[in-house]
């Protein structure tokens, strides 16, 4: 076991250096200890990074499809506030009552409703959408292809396609009919529900009735929303009513966080359990294996500020490395599954990355509680002993 000589430090940047050494040698003393620490502490920081990634994939995807459309209001049928979990019905003739408020610059009128990809493996939800070729309401980012023009074709979720093994011009059966795939799209996976894209024609055709289920609607420039909002639900107050594009998207998610929001919370608690029960052992084993080195230190006088700046290091040293892991898994864990696996996805901004950073320092520094009682426990006269 490796001692400090008996010689306190006078200057500061000395004391600092000398503790700064001995938190670092009482950690990779052991070196292969230490590493598997910091991949164990590694991993759970992975999975913390991860959820809270996939969280985030989760809130924007729920609402990808309303915030890429232009339309600032979507008109559906009243008593409905959400797009993808509800069935709508509007009549045409309302459409042309939209239209022409003098307010509106356009209406975009669609045909959504939910199925499963039929005769496939592996049968998926499937949000199909049918709207007018050149219009509005169609995918906003095609992988390979076009986009479906005519009757009896149909653009899938690049993640759908690639686990039913659907390729660019096979013909897959969507809701008992068969189209013909000419489009692949991506950024269509709204957290496990991914859409499809054909026309209105062959999205009336499978529902069996002309209607439309939603209309967007763009306003004229200075127009206010809820003026025109207020205005399209007179039009029909029993079978019409109107909502802002963000009011719906919040709604969307919403109920897409509900059912996901407490399994996630509760599986994140536990990650942060595991590392902060990781770090408590590594910390504290460190601490009580050089126990004669704390009692040189006291025995020459050091204060108990400098014990707890070796504690306090040595649990930030083991915080960089084990996150630095985390951080590098989670990311091939991510690219993994977008890879080989493409139904679930994570977005890791900096800020996230920077707030779990917080969370994991956080916890070892909460793991010091143990270490800090022994230090104080420690006799200097623990020096002398043979």
């Amino acid at each position: 076991m490796t001692t400090l000589a008996p010689a306190l430090p006078t200057r500061r940047g000395a004391r600092l250096g000398a503790t700064v050494d001995l938190a670092i040698r009482n950690l990779t003393a052991e070196r292969r200890r230490w590493g598997v620490s910091s991949v164990a502490l590694g991993i759970a920081a992975m999975l913390v990074l991860f959820i809270q990634g996939t969280v985030r994939w989760i809130d924007d995807s729920a609402t990808a499809y309303l915030l890429h459309t232009p339309a600032q209001l979507v008109a559906t049928q009243s008593g409905v506030d959400d797009l993808l979990f509800s069935q709508a019905t509007v009549a045409p003739p309302l459409a042309a009552a939209v239209r022409a408020l003098p307010e509106v610059q356009s209406v975009t009128p669609i045909m959504a409703f939910n199925g499963v990809l039929s005769g496939r493996a592996t049968p998926l939800p499937l949000f199909l959408v049918g709207y007018q070729p050149g219009g509005a309401g169609g995918p906003w980012h095609l992988a390979e292809g076009r986009a479906p023009q005519q009757g009896g074709e149909v653009a899938l979720d690049r993640s759908l396609a690639f686990t039913n093994g659907i390729n660019l011009g096979d013909t897959a059966l969507v809701l008992g009919r068969r189209l013909h795939v000419v489009g692949i799209s991506a950024d269509t996976n709204a957290a496990g529900i991914f859409f499809g894209f054909v026309t209105m024609q062959t999205a009336q055709a499978i529902a069996g009735t002309p209607v439309y289920s939603d209309l967007l609607v763009t306003l004229k420039p200075g127009a206010a929303s809820a003026h025109v909002a207020a205005s399209i639900d007179h039009i029909s107050p029993s079978a019409m009513h109107a909502l802002s594009v963000d009011r719906m998207a919040a709604n969307d998610r919403g109920m897409v966080d509900a059912g996901f929001a407490q399994p996630i919370e509760i599986f994140l608690f536990i990650c942060l359990a595991v590392g902060l029960l990781i770090a408590a052992i590594v910390l504290y084993t460190a601490t009580v294996e050089h126990a004669r080195d704390f009692a040189v230190l006291k025995a020459v006088g050091a204060r108990a500020r400098v014990l707890t700046g070796v504690a306090t290091i040595q649990s930030l040293a083991l915080s960089v490395c084990g996150f630095a892991i985390g951080w590098v898994l989670a990311i091939a864990v991510t690219e993994g599954f977008r890879t080989f696996r493409p139904v679930l996805d994570a977005e890791m901004g900096m800020d996230i990355v920077a707030e779990m950073f917080g969370a994991v320092v956080l916890v070892n520094l909460l793991a010091l509680v143990l270490p800090l009682r022994f230090l104080r426990r420690v006799d200097p006269q623990e020096v002398f002993k043979a």
